[in-house]
């Protein structure tokens, strides 16, 4: 055992010590200090405290078991700031982070290959010294069980198998099988550790589940992966202590379950809702399982995931490590979850077998025209639109998409200017002239503003919308929606006031805020009516479902997926749209910049799809069913309150019995 103290000390220390040589020779040597680099600095200071810290124990024959948990930080912290300044390398290619930087006087390396490499060289050494340390370290102490003594590596585990559930690198369309064991690891070892160490390990697991399966927020802006890391470990550790101390008091495994989905609720609520993480998104593939979405929501699917992942952790804990371990199995903790499944199952294949006739089919155009909206070439963007446009006419479109952004001038605002005095004023009056000769509505996404008067008349402020705007044959416009759920951090940060410091940082690192708008809008076709989900509007189960009520016949998506180049992004941002459809029983397409541009129908299923980041035109005809309302569309999260006043009641009752027995 000592000689496995010694070597994970010596490991910890030439490895340390190798960075620093790194660092000063070689080709990947750092050659100016900057205030960049201030976390790797910090991870390397942390590093040389450790080795003085643990020689101190180490010469006087000693073990310290703070010296654990430090290098236990000092692994997992190395690994994040690793995979964080790998995935924000892509972003040197990108043409907005070269325009940024070059405004800003910054030096930004535009090899991704150099900067990958220099990420590797820098971090990869510490993380061997953390790491081998961390393994042998933990061999050679006398801990109570293996399972607390590898706790923080099973939970690591279980959040690659959350990340690869969804599509990734690895695999395209993900591994949906993976979600029904991704979470057997935190589970488990939640029986036996203590609470601070459990909310280290739910944190671990979040961030990194978050980190590896949205690795492509690196790439929507310089600040957005880390917001949403940071927002997922705020939920963590502001909601794991009462959801811990729950489960603890409760038996079985249904309420466990109930109050993990309110826990994967709590994360599509208030401004910085981060909703991509939801286990249910990976099962988009499994056409009978998901059709319970439209009772239940998408909640209903995060609900089995849990209850199967929780049944068997309770098996194997009840079976061969709790206290009271009885001679027979408790096999129901896997009898009833799987009964839970073939039943939600069946009712899927029984609903697919009684889907009703359709009443009538809408043709629709999606255009896809793959160029940068952040570029100022509208001229050309708008040449593109229209040639893809005139491509699929002969479809006789009765309604043609373009994205959102597509038509970047502002049309209320630059419609009203000489086309003679303003280039922005031409181009409008280009739109309007193509629009009115295409002989069919035409849906655009767009820039829309309104202005706040003073008493006077004059102007007071200006208030910018992203929006979406229906014209009609004619060119008349006939409707406006302006997004109403905004991407947090990255288009509004509505505590300016109270937290100035974070917004002039925003503000440095060159984020364009909106307002957001008040009016859910159904646009009204002669032959259907419609309404319109921005972006990642169509993440939030509520949106789709009001605007249903409102009327809605179909749903539509319109969307900028081009800034991730990365076509994994856009898969998973289509897997959202699937339980919309479910949901609500409607059909529902969408239209992107690029990304991935499609039809699926009201049960979920994949009718159509344009190729990923490729200029391209879809014609679709989109087949409509009844108006009749979904028990999910009428009644919302009934799902999650009625989940919510359960485990309430049996915490009542739970500590109740509790003071009694006392």
């Amino acid at each position: 055992m000592r000689s496995l103290h010694s070597w994970s000390f010596y490991t910890f220390v030439l490895a340390t010590v190798l960075t620093v040589l790194l660092m000063l020779s070689g080709p990947y040597a750092v050659r100016d200090f900057s205030s960049d680099d201030i976390a790797f600095y910090l991870l390397l200071g942390g590093h040389f405290f450790l080795i003085a810290w643990w020689g101190y124990f180490f010469l006087k024959r000693k073990d310290n078991i703070s010296i654990r948990f430090f290098i236990e930080c000092l692994f997992f912290l190395g690994l994040l700031l690793l995979l964080f300044a790998y995935f924000y390398a892509k972003n040197a290619n990108l043409d907005y982070v070269k325009r940024f930087t070059l405004a800003r006087g910054l030096h930004f390396d535009s090899d991704i290959t150099e900067q990958r490499i220099t990420v590797l060289v820098r971090y990869l050494p510490l993380l061997v010294a953390s790491g081998c340390g961390y393994i042998l370290l933990l061999s050679a102490t006398c801990i109570i069980h293996w399972v607390r003594r590898y706790a923080a590596l099973f939970v690591l585990l279980g959040a690659v198998l959350s990340a690869a559930a969804f599509p990734s690198p690895f695999f395209h369309n993900g591994v949906g099988l993976f979600s029904w064991i991704a979470f057997v690891p935190l589970f488990f070892i939640l029986r036996f550790v203590s609470l601070p160490r459990a909310i280290f390990l739910g944190v671990l697991h979040g961030v990194f589940v978050t980190l590896l399966a949205h690795y492509w927020l690196a790439t929507f802006s310089l600040v957005s992966l880390q917001a949403a890391v940071g927002v997922i470990s705020l939920y963590y550790i502001i909601s794991l202590p009462l959801l811990l101390v729950i489960i603890y008091r409760v038996r079985g495994v249904l309420v466990p379950a109930l109050l993990w989905t309110l826990f994967a609720y709590m994360q599509h609520q208030g401004f910085a809702a981060f909703p991509w993480v939801t286990p249910g998104y990976s099962q988009f593939r499994m056409i009978p399982l998901i059709q319970i979405s439209s009772f239940t929501g998408v909640w209903g699917v995060n609900f089995l995931i849990f209850y199967v992942n929780m049944g068997i952790a309770e098996f194997f804990y009840h079976s061969y490590f709790a206290k009271e371990k009885t001679s027979k199995k408790p096999w129901h903790l896997l009898v009833w979850p799987s009964i839970a499944i073939l039943t939600v199952v069946c009712y899927g294949e029984i609903l697919l077998l009684q889907e009703p006739p359709y009443r009538k089919n809408v043709k629709l155009l999606l255009v896809q025209n793959n160029s940068d909206p952040r570029k100022a070439a509208y001229e050309e963007t708008l040449q593109r639109l229209a040639t893809l446009t005139n491509k699929g006419l002969n479809s006789q479109p009765e309604l043609v998409i373009w994205p959102e952004t597509a038509f970047v001038p502002n049309i209320r605002r630059w419609g009203k200017e000489d086309p003679q005095k303003y280039p922005l004023a031409r181009l409008v009056r280009m739109f309007k002239q193509y629009q009115t000769t295409i002989g069919t509505w035409l849906l655009t996404g767009n820039d829309d503003y309104e202005l706040v008067l003073d008493s006077k008349g004059d102007e007071k402020e200006r208030r910018e919308y992203n929006a979406a705007v229906l014209f009609d044959p004619t060119g008349k416009r006939i409707d406006t929606y302006r997004k109403i759920k905004l991407v947090p951090f990255t288009e509004t940060f509505p505590y300016k006031d109270i937290f100035p410091g974070i917004y002039q940082v925003l503000l440095n690192f060159d984020v364009h805020f909106w307002q957001a708008g008040s009016r859910w809008v159904v646009f009204q076709h002669p032959q259907f009516s419609f309404s319109v989900l921005i972006c990642f509007e169509d993440s939030f189960p509520p949106n789709a479902a009001r605007m249903v009520r409102e009327g809605a016949e179909i749903l539509v998506n319109i969307s900028n997926d081009y800034w991730a180049q990365d076509k994994i992004e856009a898969i998973q941002h289509f897997t959202v749209s699937v339980f919309r459809a479910v949901e609500n029983r409607r059909p529902l397409v969408r239209s992107t910049v690029s990304g991935m541009t499609g039809y699926i129908d009201a049960y979920g299923r994949i009718q159509a799809d344009a190729p990923l980041y490729e200029q391209a035109y879809l014609p679709v005809d989109v087949l409509l069913t009844h108006n009749r309302l979904t028990t999910y569309t009428k009644y919302g999260d009934w799902f999650i309150y009625l989940s919510g006043i359960i485990v309430l009641i049996v915490g009542i009752k739970s500590l109740f019995r509790q003071y009694y027995r006392k």
